[in-house]
């Protein structure tokens, strides 16, 4: 595990630090790093990693919300980045259920205990931490990365530092481990040119109930557009993400609220690598999905939902991943990932469903002893990470069977 050796102090408390075959410098601002430094270090491709992103979550000054940014040299060549974000949580939000039980038991106020600083890294909503790393800086500096971290949450007091990724990726013996959620994705099969060949590729029943819904769209008059941010109305764009972070996400969540600030500074600098599949009926945005494009992996994420629940039915709602789904076939990508949770509406599609984990490292003494306690035998089981998935077979030649290849379907023996 890496030391650090010294630290010339910068500006804001900031500055180089020194470790045994790296150095890293710490930034509050984006704008205090070059454009075009920032943007060719590794890992480079996701526009959630870009310096443009980053200006458009700091120009948006959504609420409780910091950023920092880490760079990593060997030398003096830049060989890593990663963004942060620090936002407002309540303590008791990420302890093991046994522990909340003891502490009420014992009269300890835990719904009490206020509101701390979390650090992670810099996302929307669905955006897993192991498309932020790049795979062979992390195998040779895993612990560098932590440390400079850390160090980031103890100058900014931040209690607790957090990831969510599909796997915990070597680093369950530096973090307590939880399940979270599960995360949605498919693959794009080679032999699909058209969504004709996608739905053909299903058994008759699936195939049936999909065709049915858009049907059903269409005759009750819904219009379905797709629409970069130069030609989103950001106003409607908030109100329904307003309307779906009220209906479906509550204080458990690890869920940033963006404002209505944010959508204007996604019109105002009209990234290229944002897309926003819409649904409309008599001139009214009725509901949208907000997707981001990683042309380097060819990949493809749904981030962002609004709908309006008073007027839209599900059809729509199914129909918007329909269009998603064909526009990812048309355009030669391998891979659409459908984010955390929602798979009663994922699995119906084709998607496969992973175990994702919630990884919670404490900073502060405080944190530090509440999780002590949690290792308790007696109060809460180490986790051991499940990789089993979730799928609905409704496919009729292929299994889909990891997000890097398809399992052929072997020709079943003749019984004599």
């Amino acid at each position: 595990m890496s030391a650090k050796l010294q630290c010339f102090d910068g500006e804001h408390g900031f500055g180089r630090w020194i470790m045994n075959t790296l150095t890293y410098e710490i930034f509050d601002s984006i704008e205090e790093i070059n454009s075009e430094t920032w943007d060719s270090i590794p890992p480079s491709g996701s526009y959630i990693l870009s310096y443009d992103f980053s200006v458009i979550m700091e120009e948006a000054e959504i609420g409780c919300l910091e950023n920092y940014y880490l760079i990593f040299y060997r030398g003096q060549k830049p060989v890593h980045k990663i963004a942060l974000m620090i936002f407002e949580a309540k303590y008791f939000r990420f302890l093991p259920e046994k522990l909340k039980k003891l502490l009420h038991k014992i009269s300890f106020p835990v719904g009490g205990l206020g509101t701390t600083k979390v650090l992670t890294v810099q996302s929307l909503f669905n955006v897993a931490f192991s498309i932020l790393l790049d795979e062979e800086f992390l195998r040779g500096c895993k612990h560098d990365l932590i440390d400079a971290v850390m160090e980031v949450g103890k100058k900014t007091g931040a209690a607790l530092f957090l990831l969510t990724d599909r796997s915990v990726r070597g680093f369950s013996d530096d973090f307590h481990v939880f399940n979270y959620a599960h995360n949605a994705f498919m693959k794009i099969r080679k032999e699909w040119n058209r969504f004709d060949d996608y739905l053909n590729s299903m058994h008759r029943k699936p195939r049936w109930k999909i065709k049915k819904k858009i049907r059903d769209v269409a005759e009750a008059g819904f219009f379905i557009k797709i629409v970069g941010t130069d030609g989103m109305n950001p106003d409607e764009m908030y109100e329904l993400h307003r309307q779906n972070v009220e209906k479906y996400h509550n204080e458990k969540e690890l869920y940033v609220v963006i404002n209505r600030k944010f959508f204007y500074k996604l019109k105002e600098r009209h990234p290229g690598d944002m897309l926003f599949f819409t649904g409309y009926k008599e001139g009214d945005l009725l509901g949208y999905l907000a997707c981001i494009k990683d042309e380097a992996a060819g990949s493809f994420y749904l981030e962002s939902v609004g709908f309006d629940y008073m007027r839209v039915d599900a059809p729509l709602y199914f129909s918007l991943f329909y269009s998603a789904i064909e526009y990812c076939i048309l355009n030669g990508y391998r891979m659409i990932d459908f984010g955390f949770k929602g798979l009663e509406t994922k699995l119906p599609l084709g998607a496969t469903a992973e175990r994702a984990y919630l990884l919670v490292k404490p900073i502060s003494s405080w944190m530090r002893f509440l999780f002590r306690i949690a290792e308790n035998p007696y109060i809460a089981k180490r986790l051991v990470p499940d990789r089993g998935r979730i799928q609905r077979n409704i496919f009729k030649i292929e299994k889909q069977d990891s997000r890097h290849g398809l399992l052929e379907e072997k020709p079943r023996e003749r019984v004599l």
